[in-house]
């Protein structure tokens, strides 16, 4: 049986694992796990021409943290005819800093109407010092081609190690030890079984060959007997009486109270005792 510590346990693993599945796996922007930025509008590049394109619009700012930050940009790029461009990602915060810089070509493989496009990303790990200040992400393009360049799909995603990685894991952490603690204390505890109440029969009466029928009872309160109990029949004993023969003899008369015969010598009545004479 799982024990009560092991279920407060189950939900705090399960809530770590599934923000690291969103915000470090899957990248998801959950603020205050962090934010992302987009635009749709197009910025158009002539041939020979560069433009600087900022990624991060209102001077986005980062909060102070004493861990890294992790940064995605991406944007789509496109012409009718052969991709050739200079690509530059800056950074400027509390430092400048030129991340990099590359030389894109890709051959126009269309009909001749329609755009080609291809999108471009990056990821960039901020330091401590960059995320405790302003900050704004730029690209500069230096068309090299003979058409132009059509640029739109913009944006930026940032994630914080902090709270999209490091405090989800130690969530998760928390909740394993929470249920390796509550199996460990449900294996201590030794297993109490019910016992089963013994059932007595009324009357106290066991089947066994007793005459008895049951235990007597002080008091007024008649005991019940139980239906399986022995009934023995009472017999009755017969007593002989001993009649006593009075003696009769001679002549008698009728007593003048109770009016039944008495001696003619009686001078009391047997019978009621009344004086005759």
């Amino acid at each position: 049986m799982v024990s009560k510590v092991s279920i407060i346990g189950i939900p705090i693993f399960l809530v770590g694992i599934i923000l690291i599945l969103l915000l470090t796996l899957i990248g998801v922007p959950i603020y205050p796990f962090g934010f992302s930025t987009s635009s749709e509008g197009a910025i158009i590049v002539a041939p020979g021409n560069s433009e600087i394109i900022e990624l991060s619009p209102g001077n986005a700012r980062l909060p102070t943290l004493p861990l890294w930050a992790f940064v995605k940009t991406s944007f789509r790029i496109g012409s009718a005819d052969d991709l050739d461009f200079d690509l530059t990602l800056r950074y400027e915060g509390s430092f400048q800093q030129e991340l990099f810089q590359e030389t894109t070509f890709e051959p126009y493989s269309g009909d001749g109407i329609e755009r080609i496009y291809i999108t471009k990303s990056h990821d960039i790990t901020l330091t401590p010092e960059a995320t405790s200040s302003s900050y704004t992400f730029t690209y500069e393009i230096e068309n090299l081609g003979v058409s132009d360049l059509t640029i739109d799909n913009r944006s930026l995603k940032t994630q914080y190690s902090l709270t999209s990685t490091i405090l989800p894991l130690i969530l998760a952490l928390i909740g394993i030890i929470i249920i390796i603690v509550g199996f460990i204390l449900s294996r201590g505890k030794p297993s109490t079984t019910k016992r089963k109440k013994k059932v007595t029969t009324p009357g106290g009466w066991e089947p066994t060959l007793q005459w008895g029928g049951g235990s007597a009872k002080t008091g007024t309160t008649k005991t019940k007997k139980p239906r399986l109990a022995i009934k023995t029949t009472k017999t009755s004993v017969k007593t002989n009486k001993k009649v006593v023969q009075r003696p009769t003899g001679g002549a008698q008369a009728s007593c003048k109270f109770c009016g039944k015969n008495v001696p003619n010598a009686a001078f009391f009545c047997p019978h009621c005792y009344g004086k005759l004479r």
